[in-house]
């Protein structure tokens, strides 16, 4: 969860029962290369939800989850629209010359 709701979708998910690990971006200007995401990041499918006003956060967080050795970053917009935009970031593949 980032940005300025990022606590309170956290705590509604927990309130709903929802299982899973959920970490929480501080809304404090904090840029997110600046934490160690491997524990929760690597090798996993990180979601990443976001309101509008907080899309360019979600993508920096997507680069630094996915660079941490997530499989998958995809960051979700819920700001109640139905046609919420998703955009989904996965890391480069290496090819190397034979």
């Amino acid at each position: 969860m980032v940005g300025r709701y990022g606590w309170d979708t956290a705590r509604m998910l927990a309130a709903a029962g929802i299982d899973r690990p959920t970490a929480v971006m501080p809304d404090d200007g904090t840029d997110p290369d600046g934490y160690d995401w491997t524990s929760i990041a690597a090798g996993r499918d990180v979601s990443i939800l976001y309101v509008g006003a907080d899309a360019d956060l979600a993508h920096r967080t997507a680069v630094a989850v996915v660079r941490a050795g997530a499989s998958l970053a995809v960051t979700v917009e819920v700001s109640g629209d139905p046609s919420c935009p998703m955009r989904s970031y996965r890391p480069r593949e290496v090819r190397h010359a034979a």
